[in-house]
């Protein structure tokens, strides 16, 4: 598979291979530490200057960024940081925090980083890679108690939806022998891949919709129908928790039936897939929330036994960035 590499022209001695996954709802970075895989999560919300809900400051290259982690559900809430151009300070984020961890204020990093399905099979992730980068292909971080130099030697991009592939639970699917086709449900996006053997990426489907579009259609809905007694987004967050009113959950079922199994079965009629045929895996926070919905879709399938769930899954390509960098990087 084609990646973008770039290397620095001046690498540090102390360097450190990661995985990550920079999103619109958190961020997650994954590394080894003392032989075990150590992962850092946290909200993608951030603000230039002095700013409200002050979690952490850090002065980034001169500049001063407030982080908060205090909401919950924060991309589907329609509170999170929504600018790409941010992306490359919560990277910057990531990479102090795994600096501290580990207790080392000069450090390199060769690193994989995750891409939206989408947007990798517009330009393999260059554009995303450029402004994570930047021109200096380094950050200076000043806490308040110590200073930071980090550097950036090399940086790859993938797919987020093939990186989860890389550590995926074997006791759910063998992606070198079984054929599947993977649902990953994201905040803002879906990736819809199969894999026979390998992933598939030119005959995959990405889409730019995902929670937050869903959430939002529901909410919208909610507004024509007042006894439902759903008036925000976190009232329908927290109603699909639990999705006991019959009503409701019709309504639900058509908006995902639209937004997700169209593309789904279009897919896998564009493989030549049999849904009896092959395996589908679901993954993602989409996919838990959704979970009931999109097990009725499939209960007239006599294809349950096809349907798997890949549960705790939000740092999976996270997870999975870092294990094909490690295979790479071989340091």
């Amino acid at each position: 598979m084609e990646r973008k590499v770039v290397k620095a022209e001046n690498v540090m001695d102390d360097t450190i291979v990661t995985g990550n996954d920079i999103g619109f709802g958190q961020v997650k970075s994954a590394f080894m530490m003392n032989g075990k895989v150590e992962e850092i999560i946290y909200k993608s919300n951030v603000s230039e200057g002095e700013g409200l809900l002050t979690s952490e400051s850090l002065i980034i290259d001169g500049n001063k960024y407030i982080f908060s982690d205090e909401a919950e559900e924060i991309i589907s809430l329609g509170t999170t940081t929504k600018d790409t151009d941010m992306h490359r300070i919560l990277l910057a984020r990531s990479m102090y925090l795994i600096a501290k961890k580990i207790g080392n204020t000069k450090l390199n990093f060769k690193m994989m980083v995750t891409s939206p399905l989408y947007s990798y099979k517009t330009d393999k992730g260059e554009k995303q890679l450029n402004k994570l980068l930047g021109k200096k292909k380094s950050f200076v971080i000043d806490d308040g108690t110590n200073k930071y130099t980090l550097s950036i030697s090399e940086m790859q991009m993938i797919p987020e939806s093939v990186a989860a592939c890389f550590v995926l639970p074997t006791k759910i699917v063998n992606i070198k022998e079984d054929k599947i086709i993977l649902c990953d449900i994201g905040n803002l996006n879906i990736g819809l891949i199969g894999i026979d053997g390998k992933p598939d990426i030119a005959n995959s489907t990405g889409l730019t919709i995902g929670v937050h579009h869903i959430i939002g259609r529901l909410v919208e809905l909610a507004k024509a129908n007042p006894h439902w007694n759903i008036i925000t987004r976190r009232d329908m967050l927290r109603y699909l928790k639990n999705a006991d009113d019959k009503d409701i959950n019709i309504e639900v079922q058509k908006i995902l039936n639209t937004d997700v199994f169209e593309s789904l079965d279009g897919l896998m009629k564009e493989l030549g897939s049999e849904v009896r045929g092959c395996k589908i895996v679901f993954l993602g926070g989409g996919s838990i929330l959704f979970e009931q919905f999109i097990r009725n879709r499939f209960v007239d399938e006599k294809s349950t036994k096809n349907i798997a769930f890949v549960q705790n899954s939000s740092t999976i390509s996270a997870r999975g960035a870092l294990a094909k960098a490690l295979k790479i990087y071989k340091l």
